[in-house]
């Protein structure tokens, strides 16, 4: 298989799998999305088996590692200074609380996350 031939079925896989995602939920289950999901990853990892060319390379590699990590900075500086918004608000309108909590905790849970990944990687 080619990178181009590779590249259409992606997409197409990600056509067909919007789709079903879509009615399923507007049909309201929400149990077949997942079995969907699973089915693309399934197709994806075969048809990705299945090239023959260079799919990427270092700089790709090393380019989406910064990437990342910018990303990671960007979002847990913003996340956390809203933060302190959304908290300082809480004492005009309570509800902002929970909203500013649970941001904090997506913050909190990227950071570990990143961390474990790294001293994952840093032992390999």
């Amino acid at each position: 298989m080619t990178l181009k031939s590779f590249t259409l079925v992606r997409t197409a896989t990600a056509f067909v799998l919007a789709i079903t995602i879509s009615l399923f939920i507007v049909r309201g289950n929400f149990y077949l999305p997942l079995a969907a999901m699973a089915a693309a990853v399934v197709v994806l990892l075969f048809a990705k088996s299945k090239v023959k060319d260079v799919l990427y390379d270092e700089r790709d590699l090393l380019l989406a590692g910064k990437a990342a990590m910018y990303s990671i900075k960007i979002y847990g500086l913003l996340a956390a200074s809203l933060v302190m918004v959304l908290l300082a608000l809480k004492k005009g309108d309570p509800v902002w609380e929970p909203v500013g909590s649970a941001l904090a905790y997506s913050v909190c849970f990227l950071l570990v996350l990143y961390s474990l990944f790294y001293k994952f990687l840093a032992r390999k």
